[in-house]
């Protein structure tokens, strides 16, 4: 897969502006950043690598009902089917909007409900490009990503010759593939 990312800054904030280039940097890092993780989880194999949840053969639990009601059984349920395949669950992954109804969920006497042992061992990471109603729960070492080269940035000014304009480039050239 192939990442390309172009930025047009005029030349005037470039000379002016004491801090752009980490501004920009990390503006360009978190655009690459999101653009790796959406490839990674639902990449259709084409051009781009082919996504985690697009992966013939990985356990896939369903759940239909709302988390306010299955609360963590299907993660539970996630967890167990991983371990009864040999596996070693250590990362469970989700957006926003289901870590907000895990935390907004209460037992009977409506003091916050603690995540089971086995939910609250992995280590959490929020992702926003993961759809909603939808987890993953795996081995983090089962994945990996393969970089050809380094992030490249190039820089043309000869591009904004008219305008007073800078053009940035970034890219990298990677891909990615599920061990087990």
């Amino acid at each position: 897969m192939d990442i390309y990312g172009l930025m047009k800054i005029s030349l005037e904030l470039l000379n002016s502006a004491s801090n752009i280039e980490q501004i920009v940097t990390q503006a360009m890092a978190e655009s690459v950043a999101q653009a790796i993780d959406k490839a990674g989880l639902y990449g259709k194999g084409d051009k781009e690598p082919l996504g985690i949840i697009r992966v013939e053969g990985i356990n896939k639990i369903e759940s239909v009902e709302a988390v306010e009601t299955s609360k963590y059984i299907p993660f539970v349920r996630g967890i167990g089917s991983i371990t009864k395949a040999n596996g070693e669950p250590n990362t469970i992954s989700y957006n926003s909007d289901i870590d907000t109804e895990l935390n907004l969920l209460t037992d009977t006497t409506g003091q916050p409900l603690n995540a089971p042992e086995v939910v609250k061992k992995l280590d959490k990471k929020l992702s926003n490009n993961i759809k909603d109603k939808q987890a993953l729960i795996f081995d983090k070492n089962s994945i990996v990503m393969g970089l050809q080269n380094r992030i490249a940035i190039d820089t043309s000014k000869s591009l904004g010759f008219k305008d007073g304009s800078v053009y940035l480039r970034i890219y990298a050239m990677l891909d990615f593939a599920v061990l087990k």
